[in-house]
C-alpha cells in the first residue's frame, strides 16, 4: 500500500475535512497530489471532478490535472503499472513478478 492510499484509508476511516487531510498526509508523509489523485480515481466515471478531489486533497485542480496527465503519458509511452500500488514503474526497472502475492 502506497502512502497515498494509507492516507486516503485515513481519510475515509474519520473526518471528511481538508484540517483532516492535512493532518493525515503529515503523519503519513504522502504527497497530496497522490492523494487527490487516488481520490479522483475513487469518484465513478461519469461524476468525476478534478476540482473536487483537488480541494479534498488540499491541492490546486491545475496541480492534479498535471498529475493525471503525466500519469496517462507514461502509461501511452507503454510504461507498466505496478500490479499491487498501481504506481507507473520508472523507465528502465521491471516489475519482479516472482514476489508478488497470488492474484497481484
Amino acid at each position: 500500500m502506497t502512502p497515498a492510499q494509507r492516507a486516503l484509508d485515513l481519510f475515509n476511516q474519520g473526518e471528511q475535512t481538508p484540517e483532516a487531510m492535512s493532518e493525515i498526509l503529515e503523519q503519513t508523509g504522502a504527497k497530496a497530489s497522490l492523494v487527490a489523485l487516488e481520490l479522483y480515481d475513487q469518484q465513478p466515471d461519469g461524476e468525476k471532478d478534478i476540482a473536487a478531489a483537488a480541494a479534498m486533497a488540499g491541492v490546486k485542480a491545475p496541480t492534479l490535472h498535471v498529475t493525471i496527465k503525466r500519469r496517462a503519458e507514461k502509461l501511452a509511452a507503454g510504461r507498466e503499472p505496478c500490479p499491487c500500488c498501481g504506481q507507473v514503474v520508472r523507465e528502465g526497472y521491471a516489475i519482479d513478478r516472482s514476489v508478488l502475492r497470488k492474484g497481484a
